[in-house]
């Protein structure tokens, strides 16, 4: 990479050529196409690359040896071809590249690290008030990135890619936090970080990389849709894709779906409603009323997790509290639909993300769709430890996946010696 700083709010990864060109001018160009078909399908052959590509298979052959001779691609062994025939299978070297991402979240941040095809390697989460003290915070995250840089000294790290929530803008092309004691006023965490990791870094909306890696999972053969991932935290954000285009908005602030008004009446807002923040508000409220609740168990300071165990338990305290939040995220999802039609509406996080929930929300959603509009709505149903389990954040995954990406469309093969990518 070239830069220090990549956003992709400036980085637009997907305006790729879908076929090739045997032009000599579009020598970088046919193999970066090249090498994403490769990464996006995991094992592909020589053929498969041609019919996607329009490119000559002689063309082909040659790129792929390139590759191999660069140490960027292996044979994987033989694939079924057509008419019961074994081909040579192409991939991506796992081994040896490797991403470090992180989201930062209002009470903690989490540090991964995945290898090229997206399969975690290392996880680890620290609670903190990351917001209160941003420069701390940064601190934090480096102290933790620089002990996971010696742990995998062995791998090439392509980059580092952080996803934020709250009150993040772009400014300047960057993801900034408003600081009103920055000389102008705002926190650029990127560069921030960029400095103390001596790597590249990505900034974006963790669910700007969540709803990039639901797109990449379920539409890997079709650049067309719209894909929306809503997150459920202390806010209520949801990342909007388009056509493989990832929706940031006019200062990277699209998709903060919280900050709309629910009740016009009282004013209330979906963060006011349904954010974990709000339902941590409603136990504190309402426990005294609720003798019998599992709740009034807890020794010390009652957590989001609590309550979905609660829900699962069938708490009549949490279960109320999450009946009610899923009902007005059936109406928030229903406007959704009814407005963009899209192709795959994912909503999860810090909600109980079981079959009870994910009916509560279909049902209510289902009233207010417009005739002929299809609901097309899911939620990964996890057990109470799965919801534990941050290697399979789709945010961190997705950083991970825009990372690669990012690498990929930034390689410069006529300058690229054959041990630049050994380095």
């Amino acid at each position: 990479m070239s830069h220090p700083i990549y956003d992709p709010a400036l980085l637009s990864l997907r305006k790729i050529r879908n076929k090739g060109t045997n032009a000599e001018s579009a020598y970088n160009q046919n193999r970066r196409l090249i090498l994403q078909l490769i990464k996006d399908a995991g094992i592909i052959s020589r053929k498969s690359l041609a019919e996607k590509t329009g490119l000559k298979l002689a063309t082909i052959t040659m790129i792929i040896n390139e590759l191999l001779e660069k140490g960027i691609i292996q044979e994987t062994g033989f694939i079924d071809g057509d008419c019961g025939r074994k081909v040579m299978g192409f991939g991506l070297v796992r081994d040896k590249y490797c991403t470090i991402v992180s989201r930062i979240s209002v009470s903690y941040f989490t540090i991964g690290v995945y290898d090229i095809n997206n399969e975690n390697l290392y996880i680890d989460k620290v609670f903190m008030d990351t917001l209160r003290d941003i420069d701390k915070t940064c601190d934090a995250i480096a102290k933790e990135i620089k002990t996971v840089k010696k742990k995998f000294q062995s791998k090439i790290i392509l980059g580092v890619a952080i996803g934020v929530e709250g009150p993040f803008i772009i400014q300047d092309g960057y993801y900034k936090m408003p600081d009103p004691t920055q000389p102008d006023g705002y926190f650029d965490i990127g560069k921030v970080l960029s400095k103390k990791l001596s790597l590249p870094v990505i900034i974006n909306r963790q669910n700007n990389f969540a709803v990039y890696n639901l797109w990449m999972e379920e539409n890997k053969n079709n650049h067309l849709g719209i894909f929306l991932n809503i997150t459920v935290s202390y806010t209520i954000e949801c990342g909007i894709m388009v056509n493989g285009e990832i929706l940031n908005g006019f200062n990277g602030s699209a998709g903060l779906l919280g900050k709309i008004v629910f009740e016009p009446n009282t004013g209330k807002t979906f963060n006011d409603l349904c954010s974990s923040k709000s339902v941590l508000q409603r136990v504190h409220d309402s426990l005294p009323q609720y003798p019998k609740s599992v709740l009034n168990q807890i020794e010390g300071e009652i957590n989001i997790r609590d309550v979905i165990k609660a829900f699962i338990q069938e708490d009549e305290l949490a279960v109320g509290i999450f009946t009610d939040v899923g009902r007005s995220l059936g109406q928030m999802i229903a406007s959704l639909t009814n407005l963009l039609n899209p192709d795959h509406i994912l909503l999860g996080d810090e909600i109980p993300q079981t079959e009870r929930m994910r009916s509560i929300i279909e049902q209510e959603a289902k009233q207010y769709i417009s005739p002929g509009v299809s609901l097309n709505f899911d939620m990964f149903i996890l057990d109470f430890q799965s919801h534990r389990q941050s290697k399979i954040d789709p945010a961190l995954r997705g950083a991970s996946r825009y990372i690669v990406d990012a690498f990929i469309q930034s390689l410069d093969f006529t300058e690229m010696s054959n041990d630049t990518l050994q380095k």
